[in-house]
């Protein structure tokens, strides 16, 4: 009887213990098998898991294998960056601890207590304050000396603007102790969002010639462009107009087709068209509804002037409308699109090329990259009758591929040497803490400066410079003393209109709009 009670307990277990026999088998093959896949296993005994990508297979096998510990965050972080580098130089990957930040800067904002600061020795100085800012508000003074920020000490310390930002920007709440000849005082300002200006340096430099620098093109560009026009037009007229698009970089594409819609009085003018393998055609034109009668238009462009900027320049100089002046802009004319990923971050990834109303190409073949300033285009392309084209009124030939080539071609006329930015960090320290002192009463007639005072200046630098490199610095040092002591005292528009004066693309500007003959002939 218990020998039949055995058998069937036996017969009962047996299955089990085959199907034991099988697992302990499979995982020993497993072993010694160190070309199997555990996951590919479990996919091919699940038939309802979600198949995964070579990719993602890849880094499983490191995450789960690898003889040393890995970042493999880090490593997914680097794999997206070389994938996106094989495809063009502007479809980027943005880590979640700079997509807040750029998302800022693109919408004309940035996070902060709203001050500038000057190091000078070891010390921070606070230069400009914000109006309007937390900084401001918490009684910060031009002058104050940062001796901490949260738990850390600044003053006496290696302590860079880098790190002095993040101390900002890193908490909700910024606590910041400060002295000045008063005394010390403790504060407690909370960051938040600071408009940008991206149109801030707008004046008139004569009668009915007015200058507008766009620095780039955020979310507010074009309300900040219109509010700048609308201060330079004098009874609904402007004769003359000089947009300063040198060194910026693009931006939104809907607020320069905005701004140019301004230059135009004529509706549904092609502005701009972008087309790509999976976006189809798509064109931008004119409104028709010009707030302001413009005459004459001239646009600076430079080696910095990109997307955004050379939409502005290509459709003005395509429908004739105006001058384009300075140097051959940079070449980008692809669109990117911005998708949000899992982890908090984004690739901005190419989707369409744009395209001059005449039909030019305005991004750069990628091998131009690393082109020599001021260059000519015919130095960097083959040019055949495929890239000449005609603009859409006079009939003018001009050049596509890649780039904007000016009408008037203008070089920068200051050379920078190995220690010029050296000196122009001293320069603006010495003028600082000379500004503090009060020594001289600052109005826009001590501009630019007399002889006297630049000399003087100047030789506050002799212990740390030679002869010879003051010397070949001089115009350049001039340029930055008055620009600098302008803005401390008087503000950034001022100082603009101050700088002007030493720019001579500005001042060749300014002689070709007062010509109204050489534009007329230029255009012709």
């Amino acid at each position: 009887m218990s020998n039949n009670s055995a058998y069937q307990k036996y017969k009962v277990l047996e299955p089990l213990l085959l199907a034991l026999a099988m697992i302990i088998g499979i995982s020993l093959g497993y072993k010694i098998n160190d070309t199997e896949d555990d996951f590919n296993l479990i996919e091919r005994l699940d038939p309802n898991a979600s198949p995964i990508g070579r990719i993602e297979e890849v880094l499983r096998f490191i995450d789960n294998k690898y003889v040393d510990s890995i970042d493999i965050e880090d490593l997914e972080d680097k794999l997206i960056t070389s994938i996106l580098d094989e495809l063009d130089p502007h479809s980027v990957y943005i880590p979640p601890s700079e997509l807040q930040k750029i998302n800022r800067q693109m919408a004309g904002n940035y996070l902060g207590i709203g001050i500038e600061t000057i190091a000078i020795r070891d010390t921070f100085y606070i230069s400009r304050i914000l109006p309007g800012s937390p900084a401001e508000e918490g009684g910060i003074s031009i002058g104050d000396q940062i001796l901490m920020l949260n738990d850390s000490i600044v003053a006496g310390r290696d302590y860079s603007y880098q790190q002095l930002s993040s101390a900002i920007t890193e908490k909700d709440e910024v606590f910041i102790k400060v002295q000045n000849q008063s005394g010390k005082k403790e504060l407690k300002l909370i960051p938040r969002e600071l408009k940008l200006n991206s149109a801030k340096e707008y004046y008139k430099i004569e009668n009915q010639v007015g200058y507008i620098k766009i620095e780039r093109f955020t979310s507010k560009s074009y309300a900040d462009f219109m509010k700048a026009l609308e201060t330079l037009v004098t009874q609904d007229k402007l004769d003359n107009l000089i947009i300063d698009l040198r060194d910026n970089p693009g931006g939104y594409l809907p607020e320069a087709n905005k701004i140019l819609s301004q230059l135009f009085k004529e509706k549904d003018r092609l502005l701009i068209y972008t087309e790509g393998e999976h976006s189809k055609k798509l064109e931008y034109k004119t409104s028709g509804k010009a707030f302001f009668d413009i005459e004459n238009v001239i646009v600076l462009i430079n080696e910095g002037s990109a997307s955004g900027s050379e939409i502005l320049a290509g459709a003005i100089q395509d429908w004739d409308r105006g001058l384009i002046m300075g140097e051959k802009s940079f070449g980008k004319g692809l669109v990117q699109e911005q998708y949000d990923l899992s982890n908090g971050g984004a690739i901005r990834l190419t989707v369409a090329k744009y395209y001059t109303p005449s039909g030019r190409l305005i991004q750069k073949s990628y091998d131009q990259y690393n082109r020599k300033s001021n260059e000519n285009i015919t130095e960097n392309l083959e040019v055949d009758t495929a890239t000449v084209f005609k603009t859409l009124i006079k009939k003018r030939s001009v050049v596509g591929g890649g780039g904007i080539t000016p009408d008037i071609e203008l070089t920068n006329d200051i050379v920078w040497y190995a220690e010029t930015s050296e000196l122009i960090e001293e320069l603006k320290a010495i003028s600082f803490l000379d500004f503090l002192d009060q020594e001289t009463k600052f109005t826009e007639n001590n501009f630019p400066l007399d002889e006297e005072y630049l000399e003087a200046m100047l030789f506050k630098l002799n212990d740390k410079f030679s002869a010879s490199q003051l010397a070949r610095n001089k115009k350049l040092l001039e340029v930055e003393l008055n620009y600098y002591l302008a803005k401390l005292s008087l503000g950034e528009r001022i100082a603009a209109k101050v700088d002007g004066q030493f720019d001579h693309v500005i001042q060749e500007a300014l002689r070709t709009v007062k010509n109204e003959k050489s534009i007329v002939e230029i255009l012709n």
